[in-house]
């Protein structure tokens, strides 16, 4: 039986960067997820329940550590793996 590749949620709001990081997942083999926004981002990781989810956490619409901690709480989603990437250099700009 062949293995598959995890897949991987990417939550950006920057469409730039949400592609970017598509394109060299999926040369890498990733199946890959994509959301602009926090709720879309919690909609996709219920519904296809990726592998790992990497996300901007300074999402438009709510703080990256909002939407982990509702993953968090779900029995589906607790122990997916995120991963936090921002171009923001300063902390307090992010949330």
């Amino acid at each position: 039986m062949e293995q598959s590749n995890p897949s991987i949620l990417v939550i950006d709001p920057d469409t730039a960067s949400r592609n970017y990081l598509s394109v060299m997942l999926r040369k890498s083999g990733y199946p890959v997820f994509l959301a602009p926004s926090g709720r879309e981002g919690l909609i996709s990781v219920w519904k296809d329940l990726p592998s790992a989810v990497i996300l901007d956490p300074a999402l438009p619409d709510m703080q990256g550590v909002d939407l982990v901690k509702r993953l968090r709480q779900d029995r589906r989603t607790e122990a997916v793996p995120c991963i936090a990437l921002s171009s923001q250099e300063n902390l307090e700009e992010m949330s």
